[in-house]
């Protein structure tokens, strides 16, 4: 498989997860409860966007395990405080 095939792999997977995400994030809109939505990782990929009121976040890759970008491992630390407020933070390990 050249690598022009698996970077278009990578991003229809990514393309996929992100409709995914924002489908279910317009319904958990709806409802009106829900102000963060967390999703594993990709081996190079991670974000952590505001969608109408919703974080979705996806998360830092933290093995070097199968394929990976070396300058995307680390993780993702979302701490909530005693008062319901989220902050997510991605750390790196470069």
């Amino acid at each position: 498989m050249t690598k022009k095939k698996k970077i278009v792999i990578v991003l229809s997977a990514v393309i996929a997860v992100l409709l995914i995400l924002a489908i279910v994030a317009m319904i958990l809109f709806v409802l009106g409860a829900t102000t963060h939505m967390f999703a594993g990782h990709d081996h190079v990929n991670n974000y952590s966007i505001d969608h109408n009121g919703i974080v979705l976040t996806y998360g830092v890759k933290s093995s070097t395990q199968y394929y990976h970008d070396e300058d995307m491992l680390g993780g993702t630390l979302i701490s909530i405080s005693a008062d319901s407020s989220v902050t997510v933070d991605g750390y790196y390990l470069v």
